[in-house]
């Protein structure tokens, strides 16, 4: 008799789908931010990707095809998204507009230059912000990270004077500080760790209304989701004089930033916020840590504020095929990101069909990573970041503190 014939391949199966969406309940890995996403948080990224791919189809001139790819691969693209959905509930409309007026913000206050200029500009505006002016530390700086990997900013409220210190010269550094920030709070990261020390806080010396909310107009508008934690940092009799100011700015904090903000009142309790994170090395035992080393700014080599006319036609160079290299990966990334939706859902599409359309898309999302590095290295015309520098901050994106000590 002969062999009964071989068992029929099962076919593969469609995905489960969430009966209220009707969005294939996938699994996506931990390496990507969709991981973290419910159907109805998924439902809403591909609304806001279908408009923007169509706004780039068109070519519609709400949209600078330039911006939109630095804007979305400074991190992980969907990354990059997910911070406007999250700032705005989820609200796919709501998040493209709030989008749009950022790219235009972008534009109008000409963010690529400034981070272009780095931080000779600044060294050249005003020292003091980088430097601090003895004994008291810079008004703002990165030192460490947090259990959770989050770089955290120190802000010493009592180092700017408005009378020392420009409001115009800070809010240009401020800006420049963001945009180095993100290259260290990229996912998996998300946002950064802000202890605001408000020791020494004056109503006199050091208040200016318009500086902050211009900061809380930023922070929360135009680089949403930066904020991972805040802690106040303060006697309790310090904390009465800036609960004036506070109170002030409370009307334009909108409820998901204030949850994130805390006050504390000793430095044991600082330091007990730090306990498995921060290093003892990292944080100062002025703020709860052991260790006696603050902060010191290194000024970048003397070759940085000097380049010369054959690296300018090298950078120039490197720049425009690095800009259309761009183009050509922000289109083929939409085109996947096409394909990925409508494979999803399909409810004809196996699942293993709609993880290939996903790896193809993230595939090229990696590309636009290095390209916008690539892009930004001829931007810069070669120069560094204090801790691109002290190699804390790889070229490759990967963090280090260790190396900072």
């Amino acid at each position: 008799m002969a062999p009964p014939p071989p068992p029929l391949p099962l076919p593969l199966s469609s995905p489960s789908r969430d009966p209220l969406t009707n969005m294939p309940t996938l699994t996506y890995p931990p390496s990507t931010p969709l991981s973290k996403l419910s159907p109805t948080e998924l439902t809403s990224l591909h609304s806001l990707l279908t408009e923007l791919a169509r706004l780039h189809s068109t070519a519609d001139p709400a949209i600078n095809p330039l911006d939109l790819f630095l804007l979305l691969s400074s991190d992980h693209p969907d990354a990059s998204l997910l911070k406007f959905l999250r700032a705005r509930s989820y609200s796919a409309p709501n998040g493209l507009k709030q989008m749009l007026q950022t790219l235009a913000w972008r534009r109008q206050v000409g963010i690529l230059e400034l981070s272009g200029q780095g931080e000779s500009g600044v060294l050249l505006d005003c020292p003091e912000i980088l430097y601090g002016s003895t004994p008291d530390p810079p008004v703002g700086y990165i030192w460490g990270q947090d259990a959770l990997h989050r770089p955290v900013v120190w802000i010493v409220l009592k180092s700017w004077e408005p009378k020392r210190i420009p409001r115009e010269v800070l809010q240009k550094h401020l800006l420049v500080f963001f945009e180095e920030l993100k290259g260290m709070a990229g996912w998996p990261v998300e946002g950064a760790m802000i202890v605001m020390d408000i020791n020494g806080f004056s109503l006199t010396k050091h208040m200016d209304m318009q500086f902050y909310k211009f900061f809380m107009e930023i922070t929360q508008s135009h680089f949403p989701e930066s904020l991972g934690r805040c802690l106040i940092y303060g006697s309790s009799y310090q904390t009465r004089i800036f609960n004036v100011l506070f109170s002030l700015l409370s009307p334009m904090i909108d409820a998901r930033v204030k949850s994130k903000i805390g006050f504390v009142s000793k430095k044991e309790e600082l330091g007990r916020e730090f306990e498995g994170g921060l290093e003892s090395a990292w944080i100062s035992a002025r703020y709860g840590g052991m260790s006696g080393r603050e902060y010191v700014y290194e000024a970048p080599p003397a070759e940085d504020l000097t380049i010369t006319d054959a690296a300018n036609a090298k950078f120039a160079k490197g720049r425009q095929e690095e800009e259309a290299r761009a183009h050509q990966l922000l289109t083929k990334w939409f085109d996947l990101t096409n394909t990925w939706i409508k494979t999803s859902k399909s409810g004809t599409a196996t699942e293993e069909e709609v993880m290939r359309a996903w790896r193809e898309r993230e595939d090229v999302g990696c590309e636009m990573r290095e390209c916008w590095r690539r892009f930004m290295g001829c931007v810069k015309e070669g120069r560094k970041g204090l801790w691109e520098r002290r190699g804390v901050l790889g070229g490759d994106g990967s963090v280090d503190w260790a190396k900072a000590l």
